[in-house]
């Protein structure tokens, strides 16, 4: 049985090819350098605190995330009514059912992805750090990271789990990150982790790591193995004709 996590990170990954962030409000940023263990990545340094440095190419247009899949859950609207002559106005509003355990809702608007400018150089460079026993060959590196304005995640953590939510000025399904929507839970039923609109976010990135045939070649590993016969033991000189860094995805099945 898969734990909330995966669900989360496998279905955000086949969702966008991007990798989560858990929990959803850890903070990530470029050159932040880890290891995956499962489909998780766990920081343990930084490109600048081993003395890389590095440019960014920043996003320059806003995207939306709406996983409008509904998979594992069902909205229902509520609209905004009078409850009767000289009687307050009754907000607007919605239901979530999630119907399964692990289900999720993610939305974020305001995004803007960030990468490292040039990989092709920060590769050599991590090549001689590896050279110098400052790198690990099983770490990765943040390239790529989503930053978001505002960010509105639901994870039902149990099954059979009810959220109600209401608005002042009415609540669009499809972006339930607006800012100025000011949503807040009203009824809730089971254990669900929540952020509404959040601000300032970093849920999706990319990693790096060194292709196999770097991880070879630093290795000083045989080029080829002869089956039934004996291993050639001549160890290429020069450095493989690929580039150094490829990307780093965690096994989604």
């Amino acid at each position: 049985m898969k734990n909330v996590y995966d669900s989360y990170v496998q279905g955000l990954y086949q969702r966008y090819g991007y990798l989560a962030a858990w929990l959803p409000n850890t903070r990530v940023a470029l050159g932040d350098v880890g290891v995956l263990e499962g489909k998780l990545f766990k920081r343990k340094t930084s490109l600048g605190a081993l003395g890389v440095k590095f440019k960014v190419r920043p996003g320059d247009k806003p995207l939306l995330f709406n996983d409008d899949t509904k998979s594992g859950f069902k909205i229902k609207p509520k609209a905004a009514v009078v409850t009767g002559p000289g009687l307050p106005v009754e907000d607007a509003g919605l239901s979530i059912d999630f119907t399964s355990e692990g289900a999720f809702l993610f939305h974020a608007m305001d995004c803007y992805v960030d990468e490292i400018e040039d990989k092709v150089t920060i590769g050599k460079t991590l090549t001689l750090a590896y050279q110098r026993k400052e790198w690990e060959l099983d770490w990765v590196v943040v390239d790529t990271l989503v930053r978001a304005g505002s960010t509105t995640i639901l994870i039902s953590n149990s099954r059979d789990a009810k959220l109600e939510l209401k608005a002042k000025a009415g609540i669009d399904s499809l972006n339930l990150a607006k800012i100025d929507a000011g949503i807040t839970v009203h009824a809730q039923r089971g254990d669900i982790t929540k952020f509404l609109g959040e601000k300032g976010l970093t849920p999706l990135f990319r990693l790096s790591r060194f292709r196999r045939s770097w991880v070879e070649w630093l290795l000083g590993k045989p080029p080829t193995i002869h089956f039934g016969g004996t291993m050639e033991r001549s160890v290429a000189t020069t450095p493989p004709d690929d580039e150094v860094l490829e990307a780093a995805i965690p096994d989604m099945s």
